[in-house]
């Protein structure tokens, strides 16, 4: 009888962290193979993580030396060598699948650098450009850690990562609430559209879709969003073993 991969310290730590504060993807992560949960895991942690520094930081500069210092730290992730951050050790773990990804690593983290200072006066399509580079590239490095190529995941991946940055950013702009709501909306309908060519290993990265639909309902009527109950997790379980998003 084969045994499971162990889980990494890092790893527990980032387990804990996104159950409690990314439940949808972290049970959507669920469907992968255990041993590479962990890179999944590392990369939701590091968007948690990166995501935070424009909010937290009081001028763009402060910021802009956080997101340097995680983009300088990437080759040493790589290597083997990564500093005592959960994610980057978790990621470390999986260097030899993004290592490829080098440079689409670094790029996503210095996405963030338009938050700083342009995004609150952005258009809606530089908004969407922004989910794309952001939400959309973190799904998209998913998909390496779970060594799928396909260029119908990557670009469902990419539309689904984007969907979750788009309603984040809805919940904060009630000016144009509904207006971004309807383009993650569009968003989902594409990543869907994708679903006949989608390999089952991708799905890991995808069906944590499966609870924006309600986000954004409540979005495009001017409604409280409730809190997600048992049964929309439960759903992402049995859309996993359906091999629907």
């Amino acid at each position: 009888m084969s045994q499971a991969t162990p889980i990494s310290d890092a790893a527990t730590t980032l387990q804990g962290e996104l159950r409690a504060h990314d439940r949808a993807r972290y049970l959507s992560s669920l469907n992968a193979p255990n041993a590479l949960r962990s890179g999944l895991w590392g990369l939701l942690a590091l968007g948690r993580e990166l995501d935070r520094i424009p909010q937290s930081v009081s001028e763009p500069m402060l910021g802009r030396i956080k997101l340097q210092w995680w983009v300088d730290v990437v080759p040493g992730i790589i290597g083997g060598r990564p500093p005592s951050h959960p994610a980057a050790r978790a990621l470390a773990e999986h260097a030899e699948a993004l290592k490829p990804h080098l440079d689409a690593l670094r790029d996503w983290i210095r996405a963030r650098e338009v938050a700083l200072e342009a995004l609150a006066g952005a258009d809606l399509a530089g908004l969407e450009r922004y989910a794309h580079t952001t939400g959309g590239a973190m799904h998209v490095l998913m998909l390496a850690v779970l060594g799928v190529e396909e260029a119908a995941a990557t670009e469902a991946a990419s539309h689904v990562g984007a969907a979750w940055v788009l309603l984040d950013l809805a919940e904060r702009e009630p000016e144009r609430r509904r207006d971004l709501a309807d383009l993650a909306q569009e968003n989902l309908r594409q990543a869907r559209a994708m679903a006949a060519d989608v390999p089952v290993a991708a799905l890991p990265a995808l069906l944590s879709a499966q609870l924006l639909d309600g986000r954004i309902r409540c979005l495009q009527s001017d409604q409280e969003i409730p809190p997600a109950g048992f049964g929309a997790y439960l759903s992402i379980l049995w859309c996993g073993a359906l091999g629907k998003y």
